[in-house]
C-alpha cells in the first residue's frame, strides 16, 4: 500500500489554520484520540466524531477498525478533521462488506477532513467505500480506497457533490452500473493527484462523469476496465482533464482510454493517453454524439482498436479541436483510421500535430473522414502512416471536404491507393502542403482521386510512386504547384524542388523523422506560389484570436510570405510572394492585400481598372488563382473595396 504521511501532516496543518488564513480569531481546537486498544478517548471512530465540535481534531491510532461505530461514518455537517496517526498503510476502515467507510450529507465543506486511512471492503448501493452529497463537498486527502463495491461509484460516488479528493488511490473497485473508481453526478469535484488502477465498472471503469464537470489533475488512470470507457467516461459532461497518465485502459465497446457523448465539451490538456485498446472503436478516445472537447498538448501513442480510431474515434456530430498534440504509433486493426478516424458529420479542426507511425487495417492510416466530415488539417506532419487498403497518410470519402494547409504528407504507405491522400466521393482543398516519398502499391503516390475533385493548389508532389497524381474516375484540379512529371493547370512547375535534405542525415527516406523538407536556396518553388489561394487563418496560428487574416505561418510557426531577393518572383500576386510547400524560405514580410492589384496595398479604382482590361482574355486580374479574370474576380474585388492595407 502507499504511505501518505507527510501528506497528511501538510493537510492536517492546513486544515488547522485555516481560521487563521481567513483572518478570523483562532479559537483553540481539540485533538480527540481514537484507539482500538482503549488507549485514547474513544474506542470507535463515530464516537470520536460525535465529541467533537467544528475545528476540532479526530485522531486514529494505528489498527484495523471494524464493526458499528466504525463504518457508515457521518460527520454531521462538522468542520472537523478526521485522520490517521501515522497514514493509510497503518490505519485500516474494513467494512467487511456491509456498508460504506463515509457518507457526507450534511452540508459539509471543504473544512470537513478526512485524511490518511485505508477504506476497504465497503459494499452499498450508491458509493461502496465513500458518499458524498447532496450538497455536501468534504476534502477527502491520502486514502486508500479499495476493494469497495457499489452499483453506481465502487470506490466513491459525488451527487450534487463539489468534493475534493488530494492524493487518494482507488483500487481493485468495482461498480455494477457506472464509475468503478468514482463516480460524478451532477456535480463539479476536483481530483488531484490520484492513482485508479484496476477499478472496473460497465460504464467509466475508472472514473464516470454523469452531466458533470470535475477537474482531474495529476492523476494516472491504469488498468482499469468497462464496457465503454476502460479509463474515463462521460455522459453530458465537460471535464477539466490536465497533466494526468490514462494508460493500459481495456474497454469491449468503444473507447479504451476515455469515452464521451452527449454534448460533452471538456477540455484535456497536457495528457498521456497510451497503451489503451478496445475490441471496437476508438482505442485512446472515443467522441460520440456532439461530444466536441478541446485536446491540446497531448500525447496519444500506442492505442490498439480491433474496429476504427486506433488513437481517436470521433462519431455523428462531433466537433473536436485537436491541436499540438502527437499521435503516435496507434493501430486500427479491422477498420479506418490508425491515428484518428472521424464518421458521419464530424467537423474536427486538427492543427500543429504530428500524427506518425500509425496502422490502419482499411483506409486512412494517418487519419479518415467519412460521410460530410468536413474537417480542417492545419500545420501538420502525417508521416509514416500505413493503409493496408486506401490512403497511407489521409483519407476522405462519401462527401467529406477536407481543407488541408501547410502540412508535410511524407513517407506513408497504402497498399493499395494514395500513398500520401486518397479521395473518394469528396473535394477536398489542399494548399501549401509538401507531399513526397509515399508509396502506393496501386497508384497516386502522393494523391489518388476515385470519383472526387480533389484541389491542390501552392503544393510540392514530389518523389512519389509509382506516380504522384492517378486518377481512377473524378476530376482533380492542381494549379501553381510543383509536380514531378508536370501536371497541367496554372502555375505549374516540373522541377528539382531541392530540398534541404529529403532523405536525412543517415541517407535513408524511410526514417522519416529526421528528413528536411524545408527549401534550399534557390529552389524553383520559392516565391512560385499564388498568394490569393492561402486561406483564412481558420487554426488561429497566431493565436491573435483573428481567423479572418490570411494564413500567418508556415508550419514551422515562421512567417508564410517573405520576398526572397535572390529568386524571381514566378508565382501570381504582390510581392511577397509565397513559396510552394509547407514551409517559407526565409524570414517574415507583409501579408497580402486581397484585391490589390497594382500592388499600392490599396483596393480601388486602379485595381478595378486592371481587372476590366483584362477581362476574358488576361489572367492579369486573377484573383483566385483559376487563370482566368471573371466574375468571381470581380466579386472578390468588390469585397475588399476601399481597403487600405498595412
Amino acid at each position: 500500500m502507499l504511505r501518505h504521511t507527510s501528506a497528511i501532516v501538510l493537510v492536517g496543518l492546513a486544515a488547522l489554520g485555516l481560521a487563521v488564513v481567513l483572518g478570523t480569531t483562532a479559537v483553540r481546537a481539540d485533538t480527540i484520540y481514537v484507539c482500538w486498544d482503549g488507549s485514547g478517548d474513544y474506542l470507535t471512530i463515530q464516537e470520536g466524531i460525535d465529541a467533537a465540535q467544528d475545528g476540532d481534531e479526530v485522531v486514529v491510532c494505528n489498527g484495523i477498525y471494524t464493526g458499528s461505530g466504525n463504518k457508515d461514518l457521518d460527520f454531521r455537517g462538522k468542520a472537523i478533521t478526521v485522520r490517521s496517526a501515522n497514514g493509510s498503510d497503518d490505519c485500516v476502515i474494513d467494512c467487511e462488506n456491509d456498508g460504506r467507510g463515509f457518507h457526507f450529507h450534511s452540508g459539509e465543506s471543504g473544512t470537513s477532513l478526512v485524511a490518511g486511512f485505508t477504506i476497504m471492503n465497503g459494499n452499498a448501493y450508491l458509493g461502496g467505500g465513500i458518499l458524498c452529497g447532496p450538497n455536501s463537498s468534504p476534502t477527502i486527502a491520502s486514502c486508500m480506497i479499495a476493494a469497495n463495491s457499489a452499483e453506481f461509484g465502487g470506490g466513491a460516488r459525488c451527487s450534487l457533490s463539489n468534493a475534493t479528493f488530494l492524493d487518494c488511490a482507488f483500487v481493485w473497485n468495482r461498480a455494477q452500473s457506472y464509475g468503478g473508481g468514482i463516480e460524478c453526478d451532477a456535480g463539479s469535484p476536483t481530483i488531484t493527484d490520484c492513482t485508479f488502477t484496476a477499478n472496473s465498472a460497465p460504464w467509466g471503469g475508472g472514473v464516470e462523469c454523469y452531466s458533470s464537470n470535475p477537474t482531474i489533475g495529476g492523476c494516472a488512470i491504469m488498468w482499469n476496465s468497462a464496457d465503454r470507457g476502460g479509463g474515463i467516461y462521460c455522459y453530458q459532461s465537460s471535464p477539466l482533464i490536465s497533466n494526468s497518465t490514462i494508460v493500459s485502459n481495456t474497454a469491449n465497446n468503444g473507447g479504451g482510454g476515455i469515452y464521451c457523448r452527449e454534448h460533452g465539451q471538456g477540455t484535456l490538456v497536457g495528457c498521456v493517453i497510451t497503451d489503451n485498446s478496445t475490441a471496437q472503436n476508438g482505442g485512446g478516445i472515443y467522441l460520440y454524439s456532439q461530444a466536441s472537447p478541446t485536446v491540446r498538448n497531448c500525447t496519444i501513442s500506442r492505442n490498439e482498436a480491433g474496429g476504427s480510431g486506433g488513437g481517436v474515434f470521433c462519431y455523428w456530430y462531433s466537433s473536436p479541436v485537436v491541436r499540438d498534440c502527437t499521435m503516435d504509433g496507434n493501430i486500427a486493426h479491422g477498420g479506418t483510421g490508425g491515428g484518428m478516424s472521424c464518421e458521419d458529420y464530424v467537423n474536427a479542426a486538427i492543427s500543429g500535430c504530428t500524427i506518425t507511425g500509425n496502422t490502419a487495417g482499411e483506409w486512412g492510416g494517418g487519419v479518415y473522414f467519412q460521410w460530410f466530415s468536413d474537417s480542417t488539417i492545419t500545420n501538420c506532419a502525417v508521416t509514416g502512416n500505413t493503409a493496408y487498403n486506401r490512403g497511407g497518410g489521409i483519407a476522405c470519402a462519401s462527401h467529406s471536404n477536407l481543407f488541408i494547409t501547410n502540412c508535410v504528407m511524407a513517407s506513408n504507405l497504402a497498399g493499395w491507393y494514395g500513398g500520401g491522400f486518397f479521395c473518394s466521393g469528396s473535394s477536398p482543398w489542399v494548399g501549401d502542403c509538401t507531399i513526397t516519398l509515399n508509396v502506393a502499391s496501386g497508384g497516386g503516390g502522393a494523391i489518388c482521386c476515385w470519383d472526387g475533385a480533389p484541389t491542390a493548389t501552392n503544393c510540392i508532389l514530389w518523389g512519389n510512386a509509382p506516380q504522384e497524381v492517378y486518377v481512377w474516375s473524378g476530376h482533380p484540379e492542381v494549379s501553381y504547384s510543383d509536380v514531378h512529371g508536370g501536371w497541367p493547370g496554372v502555375g505549374n512547375i516540373h522541377a528539382d524542388p531541392l530540398f534541404v535534405d529529403p532523405d536525412g542525415p543517415d541517407d535513408d527516406p524511410n526514417t522519416w523523422e529526421d528528413n528536411d523538407f524545408h527549401l534550399s536556396a534557390g529552389s524553383p518553388c520559392v516565391d512560385a506560389g499564388c498568394n490569393w489561394a492561402v486561406p483564412p487563418d481558420t487554426a488561429d496560428l497566431d493565436e491573435d484570436d483573428d481567423t479572418s487574416e490570411i494564413t500567418p505561418l508556415d508550419l514551422d510557426g515562421e512567417g508564410r510570405f517573405f520576398d526572397d531577393p535572390d529568386t524571381p518572383d514566378t508565382g501570381r500576386g504582390c510581392p511577397p510572394i509565397v513559396d510552394m510547400g509547407a514551409y517559407e524560405f526565409g524570414g517574415t514580410g507583409p501579408q497580402p492585400c486581397p484585391g490589390d492589384l497594382d500592388c499600392d496595398r490599396v483596393v480601388g479604382h486602379s485595381d478595378l481598372g486592371i481587372l476590366l482590361s483584362a477581362w476574358h482574355w488576361s489572367d492579369a486580374g486573377d484573383l483566385n488563382c483559376d487563370g482566368e479574370t471573371d466574375h468571381a474576380d470581380l466579386g472578390i474585388l468588390l469585397g475588399h473595396w476601399g481597403e487600405d492595407c498595412p
